[in-house]
């Protein structure tokens, strides 16, 4: 296998303030033919993937996207993402939340309206520029004159490009190419998916859709075969264990960020899911040692 070049700043655990933008990672990775960078889940961020050579396949929660230099792929907060390599391949990747309510009412659009994985690619040469300045930025001393307020400046340029290209595309359909009525309920499971950090119960969706939730309910169990209640927690629980896989996080803050009442709470749903309690299922699944984490993994 080749040699992996890998630049990656993280702040996975404490993200940095750049103005209206917390980063969250940073870098660019290179790696050969059939490389993978192994199924890890995403969490509060959205994050862009930025081909600079070859080809690969992007997989965002299992469904594949093919990709290739040029493309810029936007994942979503809360999703499954893993990346094969159909050549020598070259990405940027850069992660980022934003607590700004006009910009996180613009991400929030583009999640409702490109909720389909194949909807995401990009094309701007802007874009690109500026995360790859940004990458070189980093590599410089924090003690660099004026360092940090050209990152800040950057980096609101590309959410701002970001969104602005996601207005100018007619927004796609769902995946089902169906009727009204289950593109609205898929509709209402990419938002469970995607606000799953967030979410303590379905009946949150009641306000949101305004209406009422037993007609929710039954409609989404009409066309899913499931209620919403069986869905919410399913996504949850699958979120959980793939936070206790990648180890890095203690039990209790998981089951804080997954808005349990109580650890008690969490363990319980968990192992009524899952056959097993939290700890156990980390012993046996989990694939990092405590303490480390790196969402982007050398192949």
């Amino acid at each position: 296998m080749d040699t992996v070049y890998h630049i990656d700043h993280n702040y996975i655990q404490q993200p940095l303030k750049f103005g209206e933008l917390h980063l969250v990672q940073i870098g660019t990775l290179h790696f050969p033919k059939d490389a993978v960078m192994k199924r890890h889940l995403h969490r509060n961020w959205f994050e862009l993937t930025i081909l600079t050579e070859g080809s690969g396949t992007i997989y965002t929660n299992d469904t594949p996207i093919k990709v290739s230099k040029g493309d810029i792929y936007l994942s979503f907060p809360a999703e499954f993402h893993e990346i094969v390599a159909n050549s020598t391949l070259h990405y940027d990747f850069f992660s980022f939340q934003t607590q700004n309510t006009s910009y996180r009412e613009d991400l929030e659009r583009i999640m409702q309206q490109f909720a389909g994985a194949d909807q995401r690619i990009l094309h701007n040469d802007s874009i690109r520029a500026l995360v790859r300045d940004a990458i070189a930025q980093f590599q410089m001393p924090e003690s660099t004159p004026y360092r940090k307020e050209i990152l800040e400046t950057q980096f609101l340029q590309i959410l701002i490009l970001l969104i602005r290209d996601f207005k100018n595309i007619e927004p796609g359909y769902t995946p089902y190419n169906a009727t009204q009525t289950r593109q609205f309920c898929f509709s209402l499971m990419h938002y469970i998916d995607t606000h799953i950090y967030t979410m303590k119960n379905p009946g949150e969706l009641a306000e949101i859709t305004n209406y009422n939730y037993s007609y929710l309910s039954h409609l989404f169990h009409s066309i899913t075969s499931q209620t919403l209640s069986a869905y919410f927690r399913k996504r949850r629980l699958e979120t959980a264990a793939g936070l206790l896989r990648e180890n890095d996080l203690s039990i209790t803050q998981i089951a804080q960020m997954l808005q349990y009442s109580s650890l008690y709470a969490f363990s319980k749903a968990f192992h009524a899911y899952h056959g097993m309690s939290p700890r156990i299922y980390r012993s046996t699944h989990g694939v990092q040692s405590p303490g480390t984490h790196h969402t982007h993994r050398n192949p």
